[in-house]
């Protein structure tokens, strides 16, 4: 009796290696190099991925995505070219970073669609480098501009810009209504968050406060969102701020492992925990529901 002749290995569709792949890849970046020895087409799928989203300047991230040193990004850059990151490269952080290394960064990541800056230094003329890619931005929008604002309706870096959370709210109830107005001409925004300041944001004068004010305005009719962000548990002062169904107050403590964690996992995102809250009072008429005690 002859012996049995043994089977040939499985031949998986390229499509599904393409996707199991892509999948094993995006749910942890920190793999890719290891994934990339497995073949040349399997270097080619999940490379990019690898670049998908780049973290300058802090280490609290790095439990969750490695960060990047300016002079390997600079190596890449040459390495690969220009074109490659420009296609690859959607998430941006950038902390404590110099404006001119911020705008060496974003000259090459051109198609960045989330924009996280802070603590930066010379931010001046930033956001001259992006162009209308940009969908999510954190940053201290009014140190990027001179005493001038913006005609944030026409500006190209905001046309395709839908949620915002402004680091840099200026001092003073009145100037503050004023920018915050201002920026809610962006035409695409539908979600805007402020860093919660008991003392800037109220105005014992008037009785009234900056998310009472913003929401009654006509400018934010469009508007599906306005969320103050503290490090602490909002206080009654904040919860209570406005009765209008799309105000959330929400703790968030750990913004850079936040918002990294949220590159892997969108459902973690803080903005999607703010729709979910909002939907369910749409639904029961519950405007006392509140997004979880603490998200990281």
């Amino acid at each position: 009796m002859s012996e049995a002749r043994s089977a040939p290995p499985p031949v998986l569709p390229p499509e599904l290696e393409l996707a199991i792949f892509e999948t094993a890849a995006r749910a942890c970046p920190p793999f890719v190099p290891t994934l990339m020895l497995v073949s040349k087409r399997v270097r080619e799928w999940v490379e990019p991925i690898l670049y998908h989203t780049l973290i300058f300047g802090t280490t609290r991230a790095a439990a969750v995505l490695p960060t990047c040193p300016m002079e390997v990004f600079l190596e890449v850059a040459a390495r690969k070219g220009h074109e490659f990151l420009r296609r690859a490269v959607k998430n941006v952080m950038a902390v404590e970073i110099s404006g001119p290394d911020v705008r060496a960064i974003l000259e090459v990541c051109s198609r960045v669609e989330n924009l996280y800056i802070i603590w930066g230094n010379r931010l001046l003329g930033t956001l001259e480098m992006t162009s209308a890619s940009l969908r999510h931005l954190h940053a201290p929008v009014l140190a990027m501009f001179d005493a001038t604002l913006p005609n944030f309706r026409t500006h190209r870096t905001f046309q395709q810009l839908t949620h915002l959370e402004l680091l840099d709210l200026p001092f003073g109830f009145e100037t503050a209504i004023a920018v915050c107005k201002a920026v809610l001409s962006i035409p695409s925004l539908t979600h805007f968050a402020l860093n919660g300041d008991s003392e800037a944001d109220f105005d014992e004068m008037s009785q009234s406060n900056i998310y009472a004010e913003l929401l009654r305005d006509d400018v934010a009719q469009k508007l599906l969102a306005l969320v103050v962000l503290t490090p602490y548990e909002p206080t009654e002062q904040f919860i209570s701020a406005s009765d209008d169904v799309r105000f959330v107050a929400m703790r968030l403590s750990e913004y850079f492992s936040h918002w990294a964690m949220a590159r892997l996992y969108p459902a973690e995102e803080f903005w999607t925990h703010v729709d979910t809250v909002i939907a369910r009072r749409r639904l029961t008429g519950d405007n006392s529901i509140q997004p979880p005690a603490r998200l990281s």
